[in-house]
This record gives structure tokens, C-alpha cells and sequence, in this order.
């Protein structure tokens, strides 16, 4: 299954049905990483695993670790309800950790708090930031006017879950 764990930006449109793929089993196994090693280059050799690391065969790259497995997951179902000008906009949140039971009514937070940023934007420009603590808020007609001259028909919207360990998460990105 391709898209879990927060890798759907990673995605590409429709594969050839003989596109070559990298089948991982449990001989992969996680590099103990410390936080402090986080964003640092350092020097990674890999080759053929029946070879001394020595072997001319064996490549050397540099590569940092960004730690994504910290980031938070975009949030989903971002909705807009417009209220006398204001735009009330809600969301679901993703979880990193423990989502998987289907039976609970919302899955675990998975962060220390939960808080949210909200980009509205004017093509690529950023108008304001929004920062809530709840997957909802409202951006008001006084802001609207402020930013755009008048109430919006419609509003380009980037919505990220951060947490202190990463900061911003995924966006999920909405015209609404």
C-alpha cells in the first residue's frame, strides 16, 4: 500500500504496471540516530550486504537525517461553513502513533499538544497566520477585508499540525 505513514507528498501519479519497485522485508532494520544528529551530512557506505564494507563495489554518499518520522501527518477533510462574512474552517486531525483502532471515536493525539498553524494565501503569498489549538478556526470578515480588500468568495488555505520536536508538519493544502 503506497501513501502511509505521511509519505503521500512522496507520491506520483499512475505507475507503468512494470515500474521497478524496492521490496523491504525484516532485514531492514532503523540506524539508532540520535536527535543531535539531526540535519548533520554524514558519510553512509552501502553495497552488496556479502561483501566486506571495504570492497570497491561499495558506494559512499552523504546524507542527513531530517528525522520525518517526528513530523506530523497532514490533517484530512478540511471544511468550510461562512457565518455573517467569517469563515469557520474545521479539519480532522492525523495521528503519528496508535491510529490504527478503528473503534475509538478519534485516534490518540501523538504530540505533546495539539496546535495548529493556517497559512491563508494570496496565490503563493502568505496574507496571515492563523494558530489554534483545536482543529477549528475562523478567519473573520475584518481579516478578510484586511488582506484582500474585501470578503473572499473563496480562499486558498494551508492547514499544518506542528509539534515542538519537528515544528510544521505535512500541509494539506484546500481552496475553499
Amino acid at each position: 500500500m503506497r501513501g502511509q505513514f505521511g509519505t503521500e507528498g512522496a507520491m506520483v501519479g499512475m505507475l507503468a504496471s512494470d515500474a521497478q519497485f524496492v521490496l523491504l522485508d525484516g532485514s531492514v532494520t532503523r540506524v539508532p540516530l540520535q536527535e543531535s544528529e539531526r540535519k548533520i551530512a554524514l558519510n553512509w557506505r552501502c553495497g552488496p550486504g556479502n561483501r566486506d564494507i571495504g570492497d570497491a563495489s561499495y558506494v559512499t554518499q552523504s546524507f542527513a537525517y531530517q528525522a520525518l518520522g517526528l513530523r506530523p501527518l497532514s490533517p484530512v477533510h478540511v471544511k468550510a461553513r461562512r457565518t455573517s462574512g467569517d469563515v469557520g474552517l474545521t479539519w480532522i486531525r492525523r495521528t503519528r502513533a496508535g491510529g490504527d483502532n478503528w473503534e475509538l471515536p478519534e485516534v490518540p493525539l501523538g504530540e505533546e499538544s495539539e496546535s495548529y498553524e493556517i497559512d491563508i494565501l494570496d496565490g503563493a503569498i502568505v496574507k496571515r497566520t492563523l494558530t489554534t489549538s483545536s482543529p477549528s478556526v475562523v478567519y473573520s470578515s475584518a481579516n478578510q477585508i484586511a488582506d484582500f480588500g474585501n470578503v473572499q468568495s473563496s480562499l486558498s488555505v494551508r492547514i499544518y499540525q506542528t509539534n515542538v520536536l519537528f515544528g510544521r508538519g505535512a500541509a494539506r493544502a484546500a481552496i475553499i
